[in-house]
């Protein structure tokens, strides 16, 4: 293994540009990560990872799959201030649509609440669906992966994490 790690540090001058060779390097990522293009000796590293810090905006929707999956929905507001150019503090909130599955979903549905603030961590991904006037439109969610719920807990409560290995989702 560290014969390869090696090999491909000292690859990075012929196979890639060396900011991305850098930053594959960082991230510790190697060859076997990297999706192959199919023409040539062109590589292209991916990354689809989302972390996120806010409050949830309204209580939480479960559903079940025409499959029998469990899906938990829910916006999350992230909010951030800054100062206007005449020194006033103006607060900006994103809403972001996010998608729970299996035992992550679960538990965010148990414990979570209108208001709650939560750390989540997960993956971007667009739907497509027909509208009534027959166009296409695009919906893109946050599929959840990981949770920590940051609000201030009782003190005989534990701190809860919550991880998925990988998340199920109906594709």
């Amino acid at each position: 293994m560290l014969g390869a790690r090696s090999e491909f540090r000292n690859n990075c001058g012929e196979s890639y540009a060396y900011l991305t060779c850098l930053i594959l390097n960082y991230l510790n990522i190697n060859d076997n990560d990297i999706f192959h293009l199919g023409k040539g000796d062109k590589y292209l590293p991916a990354l689809n990872r989302v972390q996120l810090i806010g409050r949830l905006g309204k209580d939480l929707e479960t559903r079940f799959t025409p499959n029998g999956k469990k899906v938990t929905h829910f916006s999350l507001a992230v909010s951030e201030r800054r100062k206007s150019l005449q020194g006033d503090v103006k607060e900006y909130t994103e809403w972001v649509n996010i998608e729970a599955w299996g035992r992550l979903g679960e538990i965010s549905a148990q414990y979570l609440h209108k208001g709650s603030q939560i750390f989540l961590e997960g993956r971007l991904k667009t739907d497509k669906y027909e509208a009534k006037n027959s166009e296409t439109k695009y919906f893109t969610k946050v599929v959840a992966s990981a949770l920590q719920m940051l609000d201030k807990k009782p003190e005989d409560e534990p701190e809860t994490i919550v991880e998925e290995e990988t998340a199920e989702t109906e594709s």
